[in-house]
């Protein structure tokens, strides 16, 4: 059987190259660098009594891989990144050896340089100017606080990606790199914004795809399903509300508790505070900064909080018709019965391609549940 994607070394095909793969995985995150490994058949040349494959100029370090599979619609590119790694084995007489790349994307290159700069300026814009440096198209939500020389500096001592986000996680937001597809050409974008969109966070509006894939269990007959299993995890004992101290020169002004509520849309009827019995947990901030600064603060507390119901599922692309999951995406799931059926917000999916198609283990959470 084909295997079902398109590789590209350095944004061009390589079909000679794809006819040795045995198998490739794809591991995306919602904010760790996606991480791939492509393993290559090789023998050795009986002529040059040597394996060829390894000294092919297309799979040096640094040597950029792009895979690409086909969505329904059109193609989509589940990473594109430099090859930092060979790995090798060799079998008695030649066959069954192989080769496997690996490498990860622009985040990895991200986090090599450790820099020590006083940023001035708003978190989005600080940012915008990162990203351009890796030739990444900004897709940055705007920040409105401002830091200045004569105030508060933003200080990075570290390196790119270890500020990028730790602005994201200042401000409730993730970092995370996707792809625009046009035929055979991959632009890469660096998006640094919510996920799922808040409403208090100004972004373009999301375009919902109305044939997008649909996870299903035990619905039906077996031509229905779209999943091989599913498992739930719900802890209950999360923060719910906030609270806070700014410490100033002068005076120390202290922020009740109970001051936010989480503040993603619920994924359903009841979100984690309708569960609470008796004392509620909340979250304690401390922070120099202004009242703007300390609801920021608390809102991204929250919202990295407020996932409580943790869920793992198995599918492959030709139960889904044909379709993939990545990361960031929110799908409906069927056949969980009324308490936990409904949508899901997708947070990670490990991509598994060889002869016998594309397979995925997929991480969701959800920030409510139905009854």
């Amino acid at each position: 059987m084909a295997l079902e994607f398109i590789l590209l070394i350095d944004d061009l095909p390589a079909p000679d190259l794809l006819d040795l793969v045995i198998s490739a995985q794809v591991d995306q995150s919602l904010s760790e660098p996606t991480r791939y490994a492509v393993r290559f058949a090789m023998e050795i040349d009986e002529v040059l009594q040597d394996y060829t494959l390894v000294l092919d100029p297309r799979l040096r370090p640094g040597a950029a891989v792009t895979i690409l599979v086909d969505d329904g619609l059109g193609l989509a590119c589940l990473v594109r990144g430099a090859i930092d790694r060979h790995q090798v084995h060799i079998e008695t007489g030649g066959p069954g050896s192989w080769l496997e790349v690996s490498g990860g994307d622009k985040r990895v290159e991200m986090a090599r340089a450790h820099r020590t700069v006083a940023w001035s300026g708003r978190d989005s814009d600080l940012v915008s100017t990162i990203l351009a440096g890796y030739d990444l198209v900004p897709q940055v939500a705007q920040t409105f606080k401002a830091h200045s020389d004569r105030s508060n500096t933003q200080n990075q001592s570290g390196s790119d990606l270890e500020f990028v986000n730790r602005l994201a996680r200042r401000n409730g937001f993730h970092f995370w790199i996707s792809y625009q597809v046009a035929g055979l050409v991959v632009v890469s974008l660096g998006n640094f914004k919510p996920s799922p969109p808040r409403p208090d966070v100004p972004a373009p509006p999301v375009v919902i795809d109305p044939f997008g894939p649909e996870l299903s269990i035990n619905v039906g007959d077996r031509s229905t399903q779209t999943m091989i299993s599913f498992d739930i995890d719900v802890d209950f004992d999360r923060p719910v509300l906030s609270s806070g101290v700014r410490v100033l020169e002068a005076v120390n002004e202290i922020v009740p508790g109970g001051s936010l509520l989480p503040p993603n849309l619920p994924l359903g009827p009841r979100p984690i505070a309708s569960f609470a019995s008796g004392v509620m947990r909340e979250v304690f901030l401390t922070t120099a900064g202004d009242a703007a600064e300390l609801t920021t603060r608390a809102k991204a507390a929250l919202s990295e909080a407020e996932w409580f119901v943790q869920a793992r599922a198995r599918t492959t692309k030709y139960a889904l018709r044909n379709r993939i999951l990545q990361p960031h995406m929110v799908v409906p799931v069927h056949g969980l019965g009324k308490r936990y059926g409904g949508d899901y917000f997708v947070t990670a999916v490990a991509h598994n391609l060889d002869a016998n198609g594309h397979s995925m283990d997929v991480s969701l959470a959800r920030n409510a549940l139905g009854v």
